[in-house]
């Protein structure tokens, strides 16, 4: 019956948290360090009309599929990341 479920067994589905520093890697790009030093950084360029969150900001990262990740900030559409460190 488990053989099925979403996530292997001890990983998490989603992760809520906090960012601590966020910077522009190019126009589009952000690369966030979040409370735990994990870094992630957006997969595909935004909008300029995106807000992108700054350090303070609550972040949602959750498990998409094919082993892919969205971030979710501020109710604006999920942005796909991938962990750098």
């Amino acid at each position: 019956p488990d053989r099925f479920s979403s996530a292997p067994s001890g990983q998490q589905d989603a992760l809520t948290t906090r960012v601590t520093a966020a910077r522009m890697m190019q126009p589009g790009v952000y690369r966030l360090t979040l409370q735990d030093g994990a870094e992630w950084e957006f997969s595909e360029g935004v909008p300029n009309s995106y807000r992108p969150p700054r350090e303070g900001s609550e972040i949602t990262i959750d498990r998409a599929a094919l082993g892919s990740f969205l971030m979710s900030f501020d109710s604006q559409r999920a942005v796909r990341v991938r962990r750098i460190r």
